[in-house]
């Protein structure tokens, strides 16, 4: 099947999925996350279910079409106090993926799990989960988070020579993710008029439901003591809303060989929407950061050169339509050993909230690698592939 006919066959999906959708039969099948109450405790059970089809095209006459899928579930116990106290613990656990989907913490089944503290004067977290800085910065707005360039977590490409995903090469993302979610103590504090401050220390690079149980492997240039923070903003303004954040990671080489260097990443991100008054909404945002660890990997930070990456996003959405359009631009400085490397892409998408559980989007992606040595599988400098995909995503 040709891509035109691959083209046309996932836009027929996606209206007869819509159709019914748009008449209300599909609003019966929304739910929630299934709970039970323990004594004076509540569990619960989150799940995010994706599936995606697609047909791609690469440089050099390489044609795919096929599905991917991923699975996360998110168990959950916790009890409330009347002073507005609540103590928990959280999880979350890959079931399922392929090479494309669902791997952004490096095929973890146990991706996250700690225990918490809420109350009035904030929220303490420890063992294993997202820095705040990841957790709290603003990023440009996407029709649909898991198909987009930024933080993807679901792509359409995959290297010949490995079978695993392209984008494996240099990872777009503008949420400062120095320490992943390794275990850590976080803090994250109440908002006053509009301000909200995080911060959170990650003493080694280990996983582990809390932290100081594990040193992580003795490999060179790992790191250690690795600090974030992140102030952000919210306000309304008439018919307009805004959010802006700031985020910093620092980290200290517990190893250090020629060349190399302690860890610096910053980011920063802004959001404005405008709602009209026939209910519809236009947002538009850009998000930035900068590091100097090559692709933004922390065990390759060097003294010299940085990497950058910048993502534009702007979306329209009314009732339960949206539509938008997603550039990013990346470029990792060349350093001892390694090139210079540019990636950059558009990816322009429509999509359909069938219900409070399950979106549908139809998009297109556009990616485009290049390097200043070396030669990829087309044997040129330069790469570029598309996709056409049709993209759903449950979630309780």
């Amino acid at each position: 099947m040709g891509l035109r006919w691959r083209i046309a066959v996932a836009a027929v999906a996606a209206a007869s999925i819509a159709g019914p959708a748009q008449a209300g039969v599909l609003d019966d099948w929304a739910a929630d996350a299934p709970s039970a109450q323990l004594g004076d405790w509540t569990a619960s059970l989150g799940a995010d279910l994706s599936g995606a089809a697609f047909a791609s095209h690469q440089d050099g006459g390489i044609g795919q079409a096929g599905v991917q899928a991923f699975a996360v579930f998110s168990p959950s116990l916790s009890r409330s106090f009347p002073n507005g106290w609540e103590i928990g613990a959280k999880a979350s656990l890959l079931a399922w993926h392929d090479n494309h989907s669902g791997d952004n913490y490096g095929n973890d089944v146990f991706e996250l799990a700690y225990l918490y503290v809420q109350s009035p004067y904030g929220r303490i977290a420890a063992g294993q989960q997202n820095g705040v800085a990841y957790d709290l910065a603003v990023a440009a707005p996407v029709v649909d988070g898991p198909a987009a360039i930024n933080d993807s977590n679901v792509t359409f490409f995959e290297d010949p020579a490995t079978g695993l995903a392209f984008i494996g090469l240099f990872n777009l993302r503008t949420g400062v993710f120095t320490s992943a979610n390794q275990a850590k103590l976080s803090y994250i504090s109440p908002r006053w008029t509009g301000l909200q401050f995080g911060v959170s220390y990650t003493p080694y690079q280990t996983k582990a439901v809390l932290p100081w149980t594990m040193t992580g492997h003795h490999v060179p240039d790992r790191v250690a003591d690795i600090v974030e923070g992140n102030l952000n903003y919210t306000a309304q303004f008439g018919a307009w809303s805004v959010q802006a954040s700031t985020s910093f990671g620092t980290a200290r080489d517990a190893a250090r060989t020629p060349g190399h260097a302690n860890v610096w990443d910053w980011g920063a991100g802004f959001e404005a929407d405008y709602a009209f008054d026939d209910q519809g909404k236009l947002s538009l945002g850009a998000a930035y950061r900068v590091s100097n660890a090559y692709t933004f990997n922390v065990q390759q930070a060097f003294s010299s050169g940085t990497t950058g990456n910048l993502d534009l996003g702007a979306v329209w959405s009314k009732g339960d339509w949206s539509a938008g359009v997603e550039y990013e631009t990346g470029i990792a400085d060349a350093v001892p050993g390694a090139p210079r490397l540019r990636e950059w892409g558009w990816n322009p998408s429509l999509a359909y909230s069938a219900n409070t559980n399950l979106q549908i989007t139809l998009g297109w992606q556009y990616l485009h690698f290049g390097q200043s040595s070396g030669l990829f599988y087309n044997g040129k400098s330069g790469v570029g592939m598309q996709a056409f995909y049709l993209h759903g995503e449950f979630k309780l």
